[in-house]
């Protein structure tokens, strides 16, 4: 253990010296400028104020700090780097003027007090750090004009919960409400908060994107092809993670330090894990998909919620700390092809007493296991090869082939002849097929049910054969035999009018055999006169309570003057239009109502409800997710039914009468609509 614990120790000090010690030489700087550059003077009324311009010579940019904590910058030009850094001051809120064109580098540095920030149209550059572990933070808006943010601009903001681009910005964008900042040109996120999404259309993740963030899930894009490092590094809150399909890697430290997170599906394109890309997460289960051929140093160290793993047989190493510290680990599925197991691969592992080896024993002693991993090698450890199952053998029938029992790996699917896989694996292909035996039709049996064809006007009865081995009977006419010679009458169709009957005479019908096309004929009765035939009865409504569908769309009829719209039998047509009115059985009824449910989960695309409607039903359009224009043109509506439109897409675009905007706002409000 002291071994042990000299690792961790000169491991926290190399971390340490890479995060800190560029803080620690901010401070230096900051405290040879009592933190505030600038002349500074305390007012009478509580007021502090001094100067922050670039130029220290000729300085233009001042502030002053009330006593409510709102620092307020004028002035024009630059405000100088590290002008703020750490500070003392209490700074709750920062103003910044119109004229003031750049923030410097670094120059609210680690102000963890302030919480909101009023930038100018002016203002084009934002300096590398400026706002660097500003933790109370919450919002922020570029300006039109900020054309230049630098590096870690907003590093360690883990109170950031969303931001906002001013229209009119050439490079930069917050499309969508997607309350995230977008290069617009290379259509990269650089900087989400926790209220944040990746809108579709974004094709890149920059490097500490969501850093420390609170976000709590992640819903990431197909059109999003790059994450790249630390993205999604140390996220706390961050449960759960859905990847892209195209993202063929995890770069270093993505999701490290990711401490909730349980769980995160790895695309089936997925080709590498680079270094410390898990640590310390909260994993539970993960699996690392076939194509996967490399995993980096300290890939899922300390995941300690992790209790079994499953690494694809393209990999050949598993690298240095990559599973170390994953304290209830219990049991590791290695593939055949691994050749290097790294210093501490499987160091601290110590519920891990179970080695499923897709292998050899000869390969498994070939492999070059470092001694650190001491977990792999202690009695209690069991080293087992293969996860082997027995097929049982399927029987031959006279029709399908059989197989020889043989034996299966469960996790590599490799076949064997013999259960001593270990020592002397024969492995197969595919199982060995027993060719099907063939029918052998000889028995005869003159059952009903063997029936093959009746007796008719010119042949006896045929009588299937019946197979000798599986005694079923056969089934193509080759294989039939006669009994006797008896044969039966003729089969005659339903007949044919070969001539029409008159008021004045008879007509004939005549039936032809099917057999053998013999004919036969019959009279058919003559017409009645005009006077005689039966007069049609007037046309009548439709009754209440009567459904009928008229081109796709399905009414019911309400009373004598209206009836309710209950749904269309093309779910996925892309234009739905309601009409005011509709031709029923030869009379016009006005549609006034949707009745409950009646366009739940339809994929149109745009809804139309005419002019008669007064009332839209409960979860009438409820799940309409591709919906995109929904366009009422009644100014009658009165009521709409619970979750009338739960779940229709937050971007659907909602149309009425322009005397009616208002109303409907209240009428519409909580019934899904994001209007």
């Amino acid at each position: 253990m002291k071994g042990k614990e000299v690792r961790l120790g000169l491991f926290v000090l190399v971390m340490a010296a890479i995060v800190i010690a560029p803080v620690k030489n901010t401070y230096a700087a900051v405290s040879e400028n009592t933190a505030v550059y600038g002349v500074q003077t305390q007012a009478d009324d509580g007021t502090t104020s001094g100067t922050c311009g670039a130029d220290e010579d000729g300085a233009n940019a001042t502030w002053t700090l009330d006593e409510n904590g709102v620092l307020t910058i004028s002035g024009t030009g630059a405000i100088k780097g590290f002008s703020f850094s750490s500070s003392s001051l209490s700074i709750k809120e920062v103003v910044v003027k119109e004229g003031i064109t750049e923030i410097g580098r670094r120059t609210f540095q680690n102000c963890a007090q302030i919480q909101t920030v009023t930038l100018p149209e002016s203002l084009t550059t934002l300096e590398e750090g400026t706002f660097l572990g500003c933790s109370g933070l919450k919002k922020i808006t570029i300006p039109k004009n900020c054309e230049t943010i630098g590096n870690h601009a907003f590093y360690y903001c883990s109170g950031l919960e969303e931001i906002s681009v001013a229209d009119g910005n050439p490079v930069f964008d917050s499309r969508g409400d997607c309350k995230a900042l977008i290069d617009s040109q290379s259509n990269t996120l650089l900087l989400g908060g926790k209220n944040s999404v990746v809108p579709d259309g974004v094709t890149a993740i920059a490097e500490y994107a969501f850093a420390y963030t609170g976000i709590t899930e992640m819903t990431i894009p197909d059109s999003v092809i790059r994450i790249d490092e630390y993205a999604f590094c140390a996220c706390k809150q961050l449960k759960s993670v859905v990847l892209p399909a195209n993202i063929t890697s995890i770069e270093k430290d993505t999701f490290r330090d990711c401490s909730s997170l349980e769980t995160v599906n790895l695309p089936e394109g997925l080709k590498t894990i680079g270094n410390a890309a898990f640590e310390s997460s909260g994993l539970q289960a993960v699996t690392i998909p076939a194509a996967v051929d490399s995993i980096g140093n300290v890939a899922f160290s300390s995941c300690k919620s992790l209790t079994e793993i499953v690494i694809p047989k393209g990999v050949t190493q598993i690298p240095y700390r990559c599973f170390d510290e994953c304290d209830n680990l219990t049991s590791i599925v290695l593939p055949g092809s691994i050749e290097v197991i790294d210093v501490y691969a499987f160091d601290a592992c110590y519920q891990l007493d179970t080695v499923l080896f897709c292998g050899t024993q000869a390969q498994w002693n070939a492999i070059n296991i470092d001694k650190s991993n001491d977990q792999l090698f202690k009695s209690t450890t069991t080293i087992q090869y293969h996860d082997i199952v027995k097929v049982d053998e399927t029987l031959v029938t006279c029709t399908e082939s059989g197989t020889e029992a043989y034996y299966k790996c469960r996790i590599c699917n490799k076949m064997f002849r013999t259960a001593e896989v270990a020592t002397d694996p024969q492995e197969i292909s595919e199982p060995v097929v027993i060719p099907a035996f063939g029918h052998q039709f000889t028995v005869k049996n003159i059952a009903a049910n063997y029936l093959a064809s009746e007796a008719t006007c010119k042949e006896p009865a045929h009588y299937y054969y019946l197979c000798e081995i599986c005694n079923e009977p056969a089934k193509d006419m080759k294989d039939t035999y006669t009994v006797g010679s008896v044969k039966t009458e003729h089969s005659w169709d339903s007949g044919k009018i070969t001539t029409e009957p008159t008021t004045q005479a008879e007509g004939v019908k005549t039936y032809t055999c099917t057999i053998c096309h013999a004919t036969k004929t019959e009279a058919v009765a003559k017409l009645p006169a005009e006077s005689e035939k039966p007069q049609p009865e007037e046309q009548t409504g439709l009754k209440k309570g009567q459904k009928i569908t008229v081109k796709g769309y399905t009414y019911k009829v309400k009373n004598a003057s209206e009836v309710i719209f209950m749904g269309v039998k093309n779910k996925k047509a892309k234009t739905i239009t309601i009409p005011a009115k509709v031709k029923l059985n030869g009379k016009y009824y006005k549609v006034t109502e949707l009745a409950a449910k009646s366009l739940k989960g339809v994929q149109a695309k745009t809804i139309v409800i005419g002019s008669q409607v007064k009332v839209i039903g409960k979860s009438a359009m409820q799940n309409c997710k591709k919906l995109k224009t929904l366009k009422i043109k009644s100014t009658k509506l009165k009521k709409v039914g619970k979750n009338a439109f739960r779940g229709v897409s937050k971007k659907a675009k909602v149309i009425v009468p322009k005397k009616m905007k208002s109303t409907y706002k209240k009428l519409l409000k909580g019934k899904g609509l994001n209007w």
